[in-house]
């Protein structure tokens, strides 16, 4: 007993150095299952976002618009939290009507977004810096497996409309000239 009394001394801070090592990997480490993403809030170090939006660019402070994929990632420790959704999956029938959460405000008169390039809503960051409109988005997700923010991107799954051969479809439009 007055061994590990003795040892005690040296045993502590090698103790208090673990402890600190595994907070700090803790922190920085994030592993995403093969059908998660994660998405990060930046909470330090960082500028403000502009009014008006609610995701972040890098480099800005808040949710992020970036999203990680599955597998291993290795962060800044105690700047990111993060969490973990699972993947978006479309099955065959369906449809993703997508509606931005954020994003330019549309012009006046108008009920539905210009397309922008973002690989199918995939980079959110993408969508932004393009200049992507806030509301209903005029393209939608086929049958797929999709990485989508849902803090930029509100998804509704709905089922395709089949129109028979010997059918006919009538669309009526509320948008353009």
């Amino acid at each position: 007993m007055a061994e590990i009394l003795n040892l005690l001394p040296v045993l502590l801070p090698i103790l208090f150095l673990l402890v600190i090592i595994f907070i700090f990997l803790k922190s920085s480490i994030v592993i995403a299952k093969g059908n998660e993403i994660v998405v990060l809030e930046r909470r330090w170090f960082g500028n403000p976002m502009p009014d008006g939006r609610t995701v972040a660019l890098k480099n800005e402070i808040g949710i992020q618009a970036r999203i990680l994929g599955p597998g291993l990632h290795f962060l800044t420790p105690f700047i990111y939290k993060n969490t973990k959704h699972k993947i978006l999956v479309i099955k065959e029938n369906e449809v993703g009507l997508v509606r931005a959460i954020t994003g330019k405000p549309m012009p006046i008169g108008t009920i539905i977004s210009q397309t922008v390039e973002c690989d199918l809503f995939q980079d959110g960051e993408l969508f932004l810096t393009n200049g992507g409109e806030k509301g209903p988005q005029t393209l939608y997700l086929p049958e797929g497996e999709y990485k989508i923010n849902p803090h930029l991107f509100e998804i509704q799954v709905t089922d395709m409309v089949d129109i028979g051969e010997d059918e006919i479809g009538i669309i009526e439009s509320y948008a353009g000239e």
